[in-house]
């Protein structure tokens, strides 16, 4: 029985492919949730890219006294209407990336939390079922409060997994590729 209670100390990988194929199953059903918080990375990261260039067109206005852009053809979009002061222009422009960027990130966040929360569920429930058909010598074998600690923790490793890693990985990758 001692050698049955560690077991799960020679698991293997933390990251197993064959794991995350048996979990897709599970979020396959939330297929357009994980296609919304994909989308919103790009428009993350080029929303993230943004202010720095347009603090330095303010900055080429302050210097040279015209507002002009490191990057090709953004200068029309930096000229400010209606006779408004440059620099004026420029903080409503960049006020309004971060209101935008503040909008895109709450949703990625909040499709990935729902996400999470709803798969999750959908593995406690089969977890719960598949618990309910073991025969009875199986919990002879293995003692209870080990099973129960055991699912609940690594549940709650795949719900942090859902709402703050794997999604969040790549939302920072795709923001450094930018830059």
């Amino acid at each position: 029985m001692s050698s049955d209670l560690h077991e799960e100390e020679a698991l293997g990988k933390v990251y197993d492919l064959e794991l995350l194929l048996r979990l897709w199953p599970f979020v396959r059903p939330y297929k357009g949730l994980v296609f919304v918080s994909l989308v919103l990375i790009p428009l993350r990261g080029l929303l993230e890219v943004a202010p720095p260039l347009i603090i330095g067109a303010a900055l080429n206005y302050i210097v040279q006294g015209e507002v002009t852009s490191a990057i090709p053809g953004l200068d029309r979009w930096l000229d400010p209407p209606f006779g408004l002061p440059p620099l004026g222009w420029l903080f409503v422009i960049v006020l309004t990336l971060a209101g935008l960027l503040l909008t895109i990130e709450w949703l990625r966040s909040a499709s990935m939390i729902v996400l999470g929360q709803k798969t999750v569920r959908d593995v406690r429930r089969a977890l719960f079922d598949h618990v309910q058909r073991l025969p009875m010598r199986f919990f002879d074998r293995y003692p209870v409060g080990r099973l129960v600690t055991r699912l609940t923790n690594d549940l709650e490793h795949l719900t942090e997994m859902f709402s703050m890693g794997v999604i969040a990985l790549v939302a920072d990758v795709a923001v450094m590729v930018f830059y």
